[in-house]
């Protein structure tokens, strides 16, 4: 059995990509052609169909039958957004990871350029391209600051700077260590999860922005949450619940202090981080007892 073992490790992909899907019909080929075409080519693409009532089976099937790199996986029902971009990562078994959108589009060169960061420096446990917006046609797509070059070798700054200076979670969609990874909660399901969790990554180590646009991101109402109406968002993480999403924002914050528990740091690294958390909830202390308003009514 350990030679088993051992030739199953060797022929291990070095990267894992990600790709939860949900009736993705409309852009999951574009985006899946566009990851086939990398120039770095040891990789498997994991796709994890929610349930879709759409061709979206149908397409994953024939990529399936064509490129060797790609597994399909289909949930006997909607089980969340969320619990299927974990389910992606629980399937997946290479040292690096990438979560990968049904609807967005990679440059050739992405896996090749994150590979390589992250071999060349062990302190930086993520990196990602800078990244571009369109609606429609790709070719009009427009430049967008992630501002997220977090390389500072104090785990508060990157911290801090990860939750001041992100508004699109693009960072999301660039490279992670997997080992890394394994040390989080994942994305759990509360509003802004992936944040808190790209948050929790910076606590580990460096992210690093590379400074090429490599990730071409779609943004309109059927992707991104951000344009979603509330019971559009609440379709997105429950869809088998009927009550409302409640006390997010203090399930967000109560969701950082955790993460700060859990990671080995200097201690004054840990009053730092614990301060900028009690000033931050002073900040958004309105948001706070609107959710405590909102449950009197």
């Amino acid at each position: 059995m350990q030679w088993v073992k051992s030739m199953a490790k060797a022929i291990r992909q070095r990267v894992s990509i990600g790709m939860p899907a949900y009736n993705g019909e409309k852009w999951i080929g574009e985006a899946i052609e566009s990851i086939l075409a990398q120039t770095f080519t040891d990789f498997e693409l994991i796709v994890s169909d929610n349930a879709s009532t759409d061709a979206t089976e149908q397409i994953c099937r024939e990529y399936v039958k064509r490129d060797s790199r790609v597994r399909y996986f289909r949930n006997a029902k909607n089980i969340g957004a969320n619990p299927n971009f974990n389910r992606v990562f629980q399937l997946s078994s290479s040292e690096y990871f990438k979560w990968a959108s049904a609807n967005d589009i990679v440059e050739p060169e992405m896996l090749a350029k994150c590979v390589e960061v992250l071999d060349g420096e062990p302190e930086i446990v993520m990196c990602y391209p800078r990244t571009k917006i369109f609606s429609d046609a790709s070719s009009a797509a427009e430049k967008y600051q992630d501002n997220c070059h977090l390389v500072s070798s104090r785990p508060s700054i990157r911290f801090i700077g990860l939750l001041e200076n992100m508004k699109l979670n693009n960072v999301m969609n660039g490279m992670i260590r997997s080992e890394v990874l394994k040390k989080t909660k994942l994305i759990e399901n509360y509003f802004s999860s992936d944040v808190n969790l790209i948050a929790e990554i910076a606590l580990y180590g460096k992210i690093f922005e590379i400074p090429e646009y490599l990730f071409l991101r779609r943004l309109e109402k059927e992707s991104s949450t951000a344009l979603k109406s509330a019971e559009g968002v609440h379709e997105h993480y429950y869809p088998e619940r009927k009550k409302s999403m409640r006390f997010q924002q203090w399930i967000m914050t109560f969701k950082n202090f955790a993460a700060i528990a859990r990671v080995d740091v200097d201690v004054r690294e840990k009053v730092a981080l614990y301060t900028y958390l009690i000033r931050r909830a002073i900040w958004f202390r309105h948001q706070l007892l609107q959710d405590i308003i909102w449950l009197k009514r």
